[in-house]
């Protein structure tokens, strides 16, 4: 459990009996001499750990929560105490088994947050006589109790009247509805009918009536490139990159942040641009043969490969491998990492369109109404591993959300065809409205934007004979863009000025509500952080805190009981550096000398290490004993006189740093 202690010492409970031999400890100097022994590192924002991970036992399962945030802090290695307000901030689950092997999940783990209360309930236990071991329940002879892993029991915070409060659910998604006016070059936030910020659940403090009502004004904006014709969502919805093809610039936005990171000036003209899901921008230059790979956290240039013979370009849903298709149906594997470009097969031509299927498969489409299926392996060559004939022709592909069904659009003959990609073989084709140009997908429904008619089409994927035009407004609409938990649909209509939000009801897509569109926008997304799988068994999401408090993060992996975690949360000049020792659990035998190392530079001079032990008689004591800083990592050494436990912390009134579970290295003498 990660927490925020009070400023008095507090003794963690310990056991067995040990005695202090202070003329035997190592480098007994105060901290203002050690600091002059080497130059002081210098700070940079990074992402930091918060604390150690956290660990419990469900179901069978270790599942385990790492946390993080960016902050400003040496260069040396360093910890955060408690997660800063208003910093990225990002929780990472990994599940394994009994023998320590990940475990992937069929979806991934559900994560929801609570807060509990204000920090001070926490520290102000300190003062009425509550013990640390009492607040912790740590025990000595766990490992994994050491590295922070505790049970939540019934923690709360308590009211102005000493009662205790119900937790209130936050949204760890931070979900956002960005309206982007294409042309004058603005990305502007509004309340998104399922935000429920991380602060208290509802609108923001300060925004008043414009946060509330539908359309009535945004709440943040952001000027980016003008005369865009594109705006792209990153698969976790952090980023939102907003593309002028025809003078190659390329304006990257942090929804979470709300701030503009930066412009990635290409020149040239851009044939396509596209997210991977590994979470990098993909520009394709096909006249000069040039494929960018961008960092979008940075809005830097990663790789610039020369990439022949490649009209558009297509990443694997694993994000292991980047396709490039040319025209005439060359295949060419590109690894971003390294720049080699593998040859693959010629498909046979008229390469119109492709889309990811599950881990390393896409789907081809050709003029004449063929669908190429390909594998990527291991070792970047592609395999053909199928075709299926449509019957009518194939401009656009789009596989819907599990990989096992795709859409084909025939835009002259205003068709969608239904394609069962295992058994590959089509299973039904409908009308469209005139003009088919998009496809996206809601529910069970493939819903078919059309250019030439104000009206969307819905497809039944598993009976495609059920089918139905839904109207909108007067004018087609420019644009579709699906919800981040899939339950809608975004039809944005600049010439209505209205953005119609589609679900599915009794058993079909239907309209349920429409918005004015703000700041001139002519495209809307809904952006909202999602937990994504990012090695086996492994899973982050991305987000952030803006009040201080005490937080309980739920992790659902089963039909069980979800993992519950506490962490708090603190302003960020309270949010101190901790150093995180080297190694939290070793074991020594008496009278054999034992160095204990923490790693990051504590700006302070009255730094020194804090130690709790039992003595024979079994009454607690502690010890205050200098630490020296060798350029990399504070030491001290001790010789245990006698069996026993010792836990010890580095410490420094002069910044606030006091003792905090999971920052402990502990040592059991025999």
């Amino acid at each position: 459990m990660i927490r925020r202690f009070g400023r008095s010492p507090l003794v963690v409970g310990l056991v067995g009996a040990v005695s202090l031999a202070p003329a035997l400890w190592f480098g007994l100097r105060t901290s203002a001499e050690d600091h002059g022994d080497q130059a002081a590192p210098t700070s940079t924002v990074r992402e930091l750990p918060v604390g150690n991970t956290l660990s419990q036992q469900i179901d069978g399962r270790r599942v385990s929560l790492a946390v993080s945030s960016q902050a400003a802090a040496p260069t040396e290695q360093a910890s955060l105490a408690e997660v800063p307000t208003n910093a990225p901030t990002t929780l990472t689950v990994s599940l394994t088994d009994s023998t320590g092997q990940p475990v992937s999940l069929p979806s991934v783990p559900v994560v929801r947050g609570w807060r509990l209360g204000d920090p001070a309930a926490t520290s102000s236990q300190a003062t009425t006589g509550t013990s640390a071991a009492q607040v912790v329940a740590v025990r000595a002879d766990d490992q994994d109790h050491d590295h922070g892993a505790t049970s939540t029991g019934t923690a709360a915070g308590t009211s102005s009247a000493g009662q205790p409060q119900a937790p209130v659910e936050i949204a760890l998604d931070r979900a956002e509805r960005l309206m982007i006016n294409l042309a004058g070059g603005a990305v502007a936030g509004v309340a998104s009918s399922s935000s429920a910020h991380a602060h208290s659940g509802g609108a923001e403090p300060g925004a008043g009536l414009a946060a509330t009502m539908s359309g009535a004004a945004y709440r943040w904006m952001v000027r980016v490139t003008d005369q865009a014709d594109e705006v792209l969502s990153s698969p976790d919805g952090r980023w939102t990159a907003v593309v002028d093809k025809d003078r190659g610039l390329v304006d990257v936005v942090d929804v979470l942040l709300r701030r503009k990171v930066g412009r990635v000036e290409l020149g040239g003209r851009l044939a396509q641009v596209v997210y991977s899901p590994a979470g990098s921008l993909l520009a394709l230059d096909s006249e000069r043969h040039r494929l960018v790979s961008i960092d979008a956290a940075t809005a830097r240039i990663r790789s610039d490969l020369t990439v022949p013979d490649v009209e558009r370009v297509a990443a694997t849903a694993d994000g292991d491998w980047v396709v490039g298709l040319g025209t005439a149906g060359a295949t060419t594997v590109v690894d971003t990492a390294n720049g080699k470009l593998v040859r693959g097969p010629v498909l046979s031509g008229d390469v119109r369109s492709a889309s990811a299927t599950t881990g390393s498969g896409l789907v081809v489409a050709h003029g004449d109404g063929t669908l190429s299926l390909l594998s990527i392996g291991d070792d970047g060559m592609v395999t053909v591993t199928g075709s299926v004939r449509t019957g009518n022709a194939a401009d656009v592909v789009a596989v819907a959300p599990g990989g096992a069904k795709a859409v084909v659009i025939d835009k002259i003959g205003s068709r969608a065809t239904v394609v069962d990609i295992d058994r590959q073989v089509p299973t039904g084709s409908a009308q469209t409205a005139q003009d088919p140009a998009q496809v996206v997908f809601l529910e069970g429904f493939a819903v078919v934007r059309n250019a030439g008619n104000p009206a969307v089409t819905w497809v039944d994927l598993t009976d495609p004979s059920k089918s139905n035009d839904v109207p909108l407004g007067a004018q087609p609409a420019a644009h579709l863009a699906v919800s981040q938990d899939g339950t809608g649909v975004l039809a944005s209509s600049p010439a209505d000025g209205n953005v119609y939000h589609l679900h599915a009801m009794m058993g079909r897509p239907m309209v349920m509500g429409q918005d004015r569109l703000v700041a001139g926008a002519d495209r809307v997304l809904e952006a909202a952080a999602s937990v994504g799988e990012v090695a086996p068994g492994r899973y982050q999401l991305h987000t952030l805190f803006e009040q201080a408090g005490r937080y309980r993060i739920d992790v659902q992996v089963g039909e069980g009981q979800p993992a519950q975690f506490q962490l708090v949360v603190a302003e960020p000049d309270k949010a101190a550096l901790r150093a995180i020792p080297e190694k939290p659990l070793a074991e020594a035998k008496v009278g054999e000398r034992v160095a204990v190392r923490f790693r990051g530079y504590i700006d302070a001079s009255d730094v020194q290490v804090l130690a709790y032990v039992n003595t024979a008689g079994g009454s607690t004591r502690q010890e205050r004993l200098s630490a020296r800083w060798d350029g990399r990592a504070y030491e001290v050494a001790i010789v245990p006189e006698v069996a026993g436990t010792w836990r010890l912390f580095l410490v420094s009134e002069e910044r606030g740093l006091k003792p905090a579970e999971g920052m402990a290295a502990q040592i059991v003498v025999s």
